[in-house]
């Protein structure tokens, strides 16, 4: 592997994308449901359970998100409390008007937040300053509260997939599965002890990672002691992703409308343009 060396950015995903019903009126504004899309367009998901992954008929009796048969898999977000209400509170407003019509509104709160960023706060604490913070069971909103819920989440008894909203992208991209493996590496260093933790909570239980890299959702798994990359989804894949990420939120339709203006060009020829896309990587 040969390591990105460049600036990495990781901007937060946005609101409709992990706030569940952020939008007012869209039933479909819920991360849960494309995350199901996502894993049911798995490779390896395909080929580790013979059955898609399909939703209870209700979650009354704590069952998991999502089941291949037997095999249950739960959906969790990975982001701390107060990151969470910064989003939500700090962003746009939105709500459906009638269908086709929707209205943008002010953000509740316009003023400064302070919030913590998981993996940097969890960075270089040991298993037992983890346990420490988690014993104390401190209330009080602010760092060790958000690393707290953070553990707690992780002691759930079921197969989790864990989602780090976050949109990973390299100020100079290199090779797609080199850029991809460099993120894996940092945030092995982030989440490794954290997830050690859970393991040895829940040594038979397995534990999915997942994250965005530029136009693809990447999928990852717990193994024994590190990430182990399995896969990268195009988000097009998913068709309440698109839904969401191209009529609420803003960067996520550049590729399309690059793509769209080419077509119109006269003599542009669908090789033209693959040659183009494959060029910028895309």
């Amino acid at each position: 592997m040969i390591e990105n060396k460049s600036d990495l950015h990781c901007p937060s995903l946005e609101a409709p994308l992990i706030i569940k019903n952020y939008v007012k009126g869209d039933i479909d504004c819920n991360y849960e449901k494309y995350l199901l899309e996502m894993i049911n367009h798995s490779v390896w998901f395909h080929q580790h359970f013979k059955a898609p992954f399909i939703p209870p008929d209700n979650e009354n009796n704590g069952q998991c998100d999502a089941y291949s048969a037997d095999y249950g898999l739960d959906f969790k977000l990975i982001a701390s409390k107060t990151h969470l209400q910064a989003i939500s509170t700090r962003s746009e407003q939105i709500v459906i008007m009638t269908k086709g019509l929707y209205a943008h509104c002010a953000s509740k709160n316009t003023g400064p937040m302070t919030y913590t960023r998981l993996a940097q706060a969890i960075r270089g604490l040991s298993i037992e300053e983890l346990m420490m913070i988690q014993n104390k069971k401190t209330r009080v909103q602010g760092l060790e509260n958000d690393i707290s819920e953070y553990l707690d989440t992780l002691n759930t008894n079921k197969n989790l997939l864990l989602l780090f909203p976050f949109r990973f992208r390299f100020e100079t991209p290199g090779n797609s599965k080199n850029d991809i493996l460099t993120i894996v590496k940092l945030l092995n260093n982030n989440f490794s002890e954290s997830l050690q933790y859970r393991s040895k909570q829940y040594e038979s239980l397995d534990t999915f990672f997942s994250f965005f890299y530029d136009y693809t959702f990447v999928l990852c798994k717990w193994d024994k002691d590190h990430l182990l990359f399995i896969e990268s989804i195009p988000v097009e894949k998913s068709k309440t992703f698109m839904h969401l990420a191209s009529t609420y939120c803003h960067n996520w339709d550049k590729k399309y409308d690059f793509f769209l203006q080419r077509l119109k060009e006269k003599n542009t020829t669908m090789k033209q343009i693959r040659d183009c896309l494959i060029s910028m990587d895309i």
